[in-house]
């Protein structure tokens, strides 16, 4: 059995995904290609490095970042609660 940490690990890189993509196909893989080339991370790395997605999601989108990370904050909120996930969002918003 998956421990807690592994699933929200794998929620968080599911509601990132989702959130992109239903910017576009496009952003999705640059940020994913980004994240890759400049961090050696995945989208399931996020959860334990959210400084980077932030970095990256700055630069990409500019001030529109944070429409993107409200996104993210309210899928996570809707279906989790949890101090790590909580931590989470709380770095991505800085």
């Amino acid at each position: 059995m998956k421990s807690f940490d592994t699933i929200n690990k794998n929620f968080v890189a599911f509601v990132i995904e989702k959130v992109l993509l239903d910017i576009n196909n496009d952003m999705h893989s640059l940020v994913k290609k980004r994240l890759m080339d400049d961090y050696h991370l995945t989208f399931s790395d996020c959860y334990g490095n959210p400084e980077y997605l932030s970095l990256i999601l700055k630069d990409l989108f500019g001030d529109s970042y944070a429409t993107i990370v409200d996104n993210i904050r309210t899928m996570l909120k809707e279906h989790a609660t949890n101090t790590n996930i909580d931590k989470f969002i709380q770095i991505l918003s800085k």
